[in-house]
């Protein structure tokens, strides 16, 4: 079973017992790159168009498992099979999409000016300081 918090880009997943959190932020998105040297975005709409690359959704899964410093990339391979490869893609989809939030009633539209304070001007710094 897999839970979307939408406002935080959190999904957790519970698998024999234990709880995982899957988070999708920018650092995650800038793993990924790291880790393949392609944008997150490129290749998750590939898998999501064509079809599941195991070896890009292992990869996601442990990326973005968040709270375990000792998961490893098997760890994630071992949990795809535990999950079911449905259930574990599901989950990496609902995290990544999740980070995505769209607008919601009341919030503004594409286009409109946020409803932030207007920004203060920056503080000049003497020189020599």
């Amino acid at each position: 079973m897999t839970v979307a918090n939408s406002r935080r880009g959190v999904v957790t997943v519970d698998v024999d017992g234990a709880t995982y959190v899957l988070r999708c932020t920018a650092n995650e998105f800038i793993a990924y790159e790291d880790e393949t040297g392609r944008a997150l975005f490129d290749d998750f709409e590939r898998m999501t168009e064509g079809g599941i690359n195991w070896r890009m959704l292992r990869l996601l899964l442990f990326i973005l498992v968040q709270g375990r410093d000792d998961f490893t990339l098997e760890q994630a391979g071992v949990l795809i099979t535990e999950m079911g490869v449905e259930t574990a893609f599901q989950a990496v989809t609902d995290a990544v999409v999740a980070s995505m939030p769209q607008a919601a009633d009341g919030d503004a539209a594409e286009g409109d000016v946020g409803n932030a304070p207007p920004a203060t001007k920056a503080k000049k710094v003497a020189k020599g300081s």
